[in-house]
């Protein structure tokens, strides 16, 4: 955390950032790792597009739920969200869900988690309702593998859309929206 902590240092003097990816791999992050990345985000308030990548790091649920309310702060267009063994679960999905909704320019969404055993059905609801209420979304890839969603959860998710993506219930990737217009 020490090293994240110099890391974040760096970034937070760069004053014009709009594009930042971070990926956690192997490494000892845990939740005061968070709230340093969260304090670049509250100092760094064009990041636009962000890529967070988490890999067996050791964020608890409650570490993730403050890291995401940050995102708040942010003029998201588009996020990649990706989390691989990891203690993420249902109440770090809900916070990041509730702080997408308020994102009125977001574009773009995926969401990859593997081997997430706390995510459960509740993730799906959440996800399901980010999906139907925020119709600016064009792109949408969602991969749910080896999580606590069961089934009929992940067919919630699915059946917003086509047949097809329904069809595949680990992962459904929606390359954009049609939007029909009245006559």
């Amino acid at each position: 955390n020490m090293k994240i902590t110099k890391i974040i240092d760096v970034l937070v003097k760069v004053t014009n950032l709009s594009h930042l990816g971070l990926n956690f791999i192997s490494t000892t992050l845990n939740d005061r790792g968070c709230k340093a990345i969260g304090q670049l985000f509250e100092k760094s308030r064009l990041i636009s597009h962000l890529t967070l990548l988490f890999d067996k790091t050791n964020i608890s649920d409650d570490g993730a739920a403050y890291l995401v309310y940050q995102l708040s702060l942010l003029p998201l267009e588009y996020i990649d969200f990706r989390c691989y063994q990891t203690q993420i679960g249902d109440l770090g999905i809900s916070t990041l869900t509730d702080v997408l909704l308020s994102q009125k320019n977001l574009y773009y969404f995926r969401l990859d988690a593997r081997s997430c055993l706390k995510m459960s059905d509740q993730s799906a609801i959440k996800i399901s309702e980010l999906i139907e209420k925020n119709w600016k979304l064009s792109n949408i890839k969602i991969y749910l593998q080896r999580t606590g969603i069961t089934a009929d959860g992940l067919q919630r998710i699915c059946l917003l859309y086509t047949s097809d993506a329904a069809d595949d219930l680990l992962c459904v990737d929606l390359g954009g929206r049609r939007i029909l217009k009245k006559k």
